[in-house]
């Protein structure tokens, strides 16, 4: 039997007041980034465990108003972007993400992969076993960050999807 992960989603309301623990629903495959990451904020490059509903977020299409944060414990199909694999600089050190977790590449990397200057990609499909690395034999704490629309954070200088409020964590 596959062993399952509980994910705990905190978050606000419509009206901006705190939900609390809104529920714990089980996964089978992982996405989401690992405690550490640097994510990108107004306040600055903040770690991803620092932060929590109502903070403001720097996304690719500008601010954004982060509505709920979801954490995961995994143990398995945890991948190592290692440092400048995406691209110069990016990501800016190693950045552990679970496989399923949609990383945003572009130049010669989205054309060989897509034919297209720029590609959103799980990671596991950029796994090699050198510049993106399967970890094994820890547990990680893994993040995701919830929008009230579709959005893209930025992790180490990656650019990372995130997910919507009513969106489950694994599908991000």
């Amino acid at each position: 039997m596959e062993k399952q992960a509980a994910t705990i989603v905190y978050g606000l309301d419509t009206a901006g007041g705190a939900q609390g623990v809104r529920s714990a629903e089980m996964v089978s495959a992982v996405a989401g980034i690992a405690q550490g990451a640097q994510i990108r904020t107004l306040e600055g490059d903040l770690p991803i465990e620092y932060l929590g509903p109502g903070d403001r977020i720097v996304t690719r299409s500008g601010m954004r108003v982060l509505r709920a944060v979801s954490v995961q414990q995994a143990d398995r199909d945890v991948l190592c972007v290692t440092a400048g694999s995406i691209g110069h600089g990016r990501p800016q050190g190693p950045l552990y993400v679970g496989a399923r977790t949609r990383l945003r590449v572009s130049g010669w990397r989205a054309e060989a992969l897509y034919g297209a200057a720029e590609a959103e990609i799980e990671a596991a499909r950029l796994c090699d076993g050198t510049l993106v690395q399967a970890v094994s034999g820890r547990s990680i704490y893994l993040y995701m960050l919830h929008f009230d629309a579709p959005e893209t954070v930025f992790a180490e200088g990656v650019e990372v999807a995130a997910a919507t409020v009513d969106q489950p964590a694994e599908r991000a």
